[in-house]
């Protein structure tokens, strides 16, 4: 390289990374080495009291960690075992529930100032839960709303920026 040229930057966003407890606490529970492929925090904990959780999605979980983490294992659901995922409203804020086996079970609490998020992330988990698991994370990536709610891992924004590149193919 001559001294003149200056290499090009990597403009490729990257998601934040979770908090130091959230990522033990995944290791932990044995579901570190999975690619986190979305993570969103709430301010309620699910009995109600003020405390920060984070979701963390996999290709094959939905993991809900309380930050700082305790040392309870974190409440984790399979995809393979969700039906459907839908909000619910509550009295001052929502829950994020997944029906297993015909039955709702309640994930992660949000107050009222974050029920948009949390709705934006519901359709998103419910379309990618009706992909093909070869279009998960494109069908996460596709959500141009939940970009600025949610850390979206390196995975997905590689997706993102291969299938706007699959796209621009098409068009042509």
């Amino acid at each position: 390289e001559s001294p003149n040229h200056t290499p090009p930057v990597d403009e490729t966003p990257t998601a934040p990374p979770l908090p130091h407890a959230v990522q033990r606490s995944l290791d932990q529970a044995g579901l570190n080495h999975r690619p986190i492929l979305l993570s969103i925090d709430t301010d309620v904990a699910l009995d109600g009291r003020p405390a920060r959780e984070w979701l963390v999605v996999t290709p094959d979980h939905l993991s809900v960690i309380a930050d700082p983490a305790d040392a309870a294992v974190p409440r984790t659901v399979a995809w393979e075992g969700i039906d459907q995922v839908r909000t619910s409203a509550g009295l001052g804020g929502g829950t994020l529930q997944v029906r297993e086996g015909g039955d709702w079970v309640d994930l992660i609490r949000y107050s009222n100032s974050m029920a948009s998020r949390f709705h934006k992330v519901s359709r998103a988990l419910e379309q990618a839960r009706e992909a093909t698991p070869a279009s998960f994370a494109f069908v996460l990536c596709a959500q141009p709303s939940l970009h600025n709610t949610t850390h979206m891992s390196d995975v997905v924004v590689r997706a993102e920026a291969k299938k706007r590149r699959l796209d621009r193919k098409t068009t042509r």
